[in-house]
């Protein structure tokens, strides 16, 4: 099948009637909201190809692509691809500074995570509101890389903050346009 974009897709998946998801060979991830009739692309970082999709609802799951790659999303847009870095379990927690910083659209963080627990990732602006929660989940101990896509933001300057129930630490980072 080749659709949209003449794009060789594996994979299609409706969580409902209208909102559909569907990927293929060069890591491009398309959505309908309108049953299939017309699709957009969506931005995921990592190039690899889209294998398989899995939605809870329209706007919470998961795509799995070449190299490993999982990503999840929660607001059924903005995908998140946490990976792990290194097999060496940290002594500490810890939340390095983002890179690049400035950003223009994409920026990647690194955290090590020194015990198996929940944890949350969250973005706000200057003003304090909560503009997204890029994950909520239970993970093992490790080093670990995130990387954040800011398309649908405006330029300014974010916080960032990895929460635990124990422990919570923050970083600015500015995103320019």
């Amino acid at each position: 099948m080749q659709y949209p974009n003449n794009e060789f897709n594996y994979s299609v998946f409706f969580p409902s009637l209208n909102t559909g998801y569907c990927g293929g060979t060069s890591g491009y991830t398309f959505k309908t909201t309108n049953g299939g009739f017309n699709w957009y692309e969506q931005v995921i970082t990592g190039g690899a190809f889209r294998r398989d999709f899995n939605f809870v609802n329209d706007t919470v799951g998961w795509v799995v692509g070449g190299g490993g790659h999982i990503f999840k999303t929660t607001t059924g847009g903005q995908f998140v691809g946490i990976e792990p870095v290194s097999s060496i379990i940290p002594g500490k927690f810890n939340l390095y500074q983002n890179y690049p910083n400035p950003f223009n659209n994409q920026t990647i963080f690194e955290f090590d995570i020194s015990e198996n627990e929940n944890y949350q990732f969250e973005i706000f602006d200057v003003l304090g509101r909560k503009i997204r929660v890029l994950f909520n989940e239970n993970m093992k101990k490790g080093r670990y890389k995130l990387t954040f896509n800011g398309d649908n933001l405006s330029s300014g300057i974010y916080i960032c903050r990895l929460v635990t129930k124990k422990i919570q630490v923050s970083k600015t980072m500015v995103l320019i346009k």
